[in-house]
């Protein structure tokens, strides 16, 4: 039971990591070490980019980001940055083409729903993140969750 929660990816992070803590302490299937190892390291990511030392959590990922890369372009919250940078991929600017941004869409389910999930070690959990953590904007998306389309 321990092994399934700690291995689910739609369960909550800090219930992920007591799962782990309680599966060193009873001891983990010898068959489940390199996975667990390998969710080990992913919270240890997570961690160390979603939590600045010094920083609080909801200042980190609510910080303004940086200066959008095309001008007038709407910048995504710093979650979207940081998602991207936990699976090992290149910062990504808004294309041109979109319109400035609502002042009144905030974006806070957005950030929640990011800093719970697992964002890395690869492109295929970035991904399955984004799209859960995209779908409360139906479909209204920001650009930040729009498919990336090759050019």
């Amino acid at each position: 039971m321990l092994l399934a929660v700690a291995l689910d990816p739609d369960e909550a992070l800090n219930i992920r990591r007591t799962a782990l803590t309680s599966l060193d302490q009873v001891g983990a299937p010898p068959e489940a070490r390199g996975r667990l190892d390998s969710l080990r390291a992913a919270l240890g990511r997570k961690g160390a980019l979603f939590r600045a030392p010094g920083t609080k959590p909801e200042q980190q990922l609510r910080a303004p980001p940086r200066a959008p890369r095309s001008p007038g372009a709407p910048p995504a919250p710093r979650a979207f940055d940081l998602c991207r940078m936990e699976a090992g991929l290149p910062a990504r600017g808004a294309p041109a083409s979109v319109a400035p941004a609502d002042p009144n869409i905030s974006h806070t389910e957005f950030i929640t729903c990011v800093e719970d999930r697992l964002c890395g070690p690869d492109e295929a959990t970035y991904r399955l993140t984004m799209s859960i953590c995209c779908r409360p904007y139906g479909a209204e998306r920001p650009w930040f969750c729009a498919p990336r389309t090759p050019p």
